[in-house]
C-alpha cells in the first residue's frame, strides 16, 4: 500500500511530519502489508466560490503515480450542508481532504490519526476489508455514499462551530 500525504505549509505540515511514522505503523499493523507513506507540502488553492481547486491537487498527485490513496490536510475551513466539514472523500480520485481548522485548536495526534485511518477505510474499494480496528471517532458519522461515491464527515453541530472560531 502506497499512501501520499499532502499538507499545507505551516502547522498542518508540522503535524503530518510528527505523526507520519506512527501512521505508517498503524497501516502496516491493521492491513498486514508493506506500507509506503510519502509526504508532500504544497498549498491547495481555493476558487472564488470557496470550493477547493482540485486541478492543483491533481497536478501534485500526478507526481506520485504509484500512490494508491491520497490524503490532504488543509488549513482551509470548510462548510457543507450548514455544518463544519471535517473530511471529504472523493473515491473517483482516491483522495480525502481533511480540514485542519474544523478539528479545533487543541487537536491531539490521536484524534488526527483516527481521522486519517477513517479516511483510509472510506477510500478502500468495495469488498476490501477495512482496518482491523475501526478508528472512526465516537462522535463521527460519515454521510451515505452519493452517486459519485463522495462521502463527508461533519463536525457535531454543537461543538463544530465554536471549534472553527477557536482554531
Amino acid at each position: 500500500m502506497h499512501i501520499l500525504l499532502i499538507c499545507d505549509p505551516g502547522h498542518p505540515s508540522r503535524r503530518v511530519t510528527a505523526f507520519k511514522d506512527e501512521f505508517t505503523e498503524l497501516l502496516h499493523h491493521d492491513f498486514e502489508s508493506e506500507v509506503t507513506v510519502d509526504v508532500c507540502t504544497e498549498a491547495l488553492r481555493v476558487q472564488a466560490d470557496h470550493r477547493l481547486d482540485l486541478s492543483t491537487l491533481d497536478a501534485i498527485v500526478a507526481q506520485y503515480p504509484d500512490a494508491d490513496l491520497v490524503i490532504m490536510l488543509t488549513d482551509i475551513p470548510r462548510h457543507t450542508q450548514g455544518k463544519p466539514l471535517i473530511a471529504e472523500v472523493l473515491p473517483a480520485r482516491k483522495v480525502a481532504v481533511i480540514s485542519y481548522p474544523t478539528l479545533g485548536a487543541l487537536t491531539t495526534k490521536r484524534r488526527l490519526l483516527k481521522i486519517y485511518m477513517s479516511c483510509v477505510n472510506q477510500l478502500l474499494p468495495d469488498g476490501h476489508l477495512p482496518a482491523k480496528t475501526h478508528r472512526l471517532p465516537r462522535w463521527g458519522r460519515w454521510s451515505s455514499r452519493s452517486e459519485s461515491g463522495r462521502r463527508t464527515l461533519h463536525a457535531h453541530t454543537f461543538t463544530g462551530g465554536p471549534r472553527l472560531v477557536l482554531a
